[in-house]
């Protein structure tokens, strides 16, 4: 969740909070909040263990702008999808 949780609902952190949680509630909301602008949210997971990153898939990202990596070293070549994909200029 990041900086971005801190504070937006009891309990959020940086690392944000358990399933269900009123910090993860306050995201999803945020989250809608930004797609009902017309703001496309791209999310990505990067985990070197094997967790799942549906709930940013489902609950946050935009269709098609959730990316996982597996290390940081991945995170290069997902900058220049994820820029491709939400361009305006294309």
């Amino acid at each position: 969740m990041g900086e971005f949780a801190v504070d937006r609902a009891p309990g959020c952190t940086r690392e944000g909070g358990p399933k269900d949680s009123p910090c993860r509630e306050a995201a999803v909301t945020a989250a809608d909040e930004a797609k009902a602008l017309g703001i496309n949210m791209a999310t990505v997971l990067v985990s070197t263990i094997s967790a799942t990153g549906d709930f940013l898939e489902v609950n946050i990202s935009s269709p098609d702008l959730y990316f996982p990596a597996t290390d940081f070293t991945q995170l290069d070549l997902l900058v220049d999808d994820i820029v491709s994909r939400i361009d305006p200029c294309d």
